[in-house]
């Protein structure tokens, strides 16, 4: 007799699980200069920040133990249980710095520690290549590749879930108001057919 697979929903660390921005927001003050604007936390990936403002994110990044002690992030923590109720497997996909090797390390024992030794960890540098019927993760360029690849597959999105500006057909947004309508969508991804239609 053959046992039921059980789907996959994968989920990102930084943004979405874990508190990378207010933390690097919080060291970054530290290290601003009073004649310095504060950061929003919007430009954390501007490419086109100033030398110094990059390097100092890359210092903060490369301090021992920076990313085994970012704080859990409560909403998508909730997330995560409500698919493991569904019956999903839990992986958390999940980018790591080329230039920060320790950075690997220390997201695996962050997941341990917060998660479970058990946890499924998968640090890759092309989260499209990576199967799943769901993907909750707060970059849209990550979102987006794993979706061109993934046509039926659902994406949840940290963020204000009145948000009108969804980026594409199969993503909503979730804070805490709307867990109960991440659950009908998780409910929907878990039961549709091999190859079906996500029905939203």
């Amino acid at each position: 007799m053959n046992e039921k697979i059980k789907p996959i929903a994968l989920f990102d660390m930084d943004g979405t699980i874990a508190d990378y921005v207010s933390a690097m927001k919080r060291d970054m003050e530290s290290l601003r200069s009073p004649e310095e604007p504060e950061s929003d936390g919007d430009n954390l990936w501007d490419e086109n920040a100033p030398g110094h403002i990059k390097a100092r994110k890359e210092t903060i990044e490369k301090t021992r133990g920076w990313w085994r002690e970012l704080k859990p992030i409560p909403v998508g923590i909730d997330v995560m249980k409500i698919a493991q109720e569904l019956g999903f497997e839990i992986r958390i996909l999940t980018k790591g710095p080329n230039d920060v090797p320790q950075a690997w390390a220390e997201k695996l024992e962050w997941c341990q520690h917060h998660l479970g030794k058990d946890i499924q960890v998968t640090i890759t540098r092309d989260k499209g290549t990576v199967y799943g019927r769901v993907l909750v993760d707060d970059y849209w360029p990550f979102m987006e590749g794993w979706l061109k690849h993934r046509k039926n597959g659902l994406g949840l999105m940290p963020g204000d879930s009145d948000n009108k500006d969804v980026p594409h057909p199969n993503v909503t947004f979730y804070d805490s108001r709307n867990l109960d309508e991440v659950k009908e969508l998780l409910i929907s991804a878990r039961d549709r057919e091999e190859g079906g239609a996500l029905d939203l």
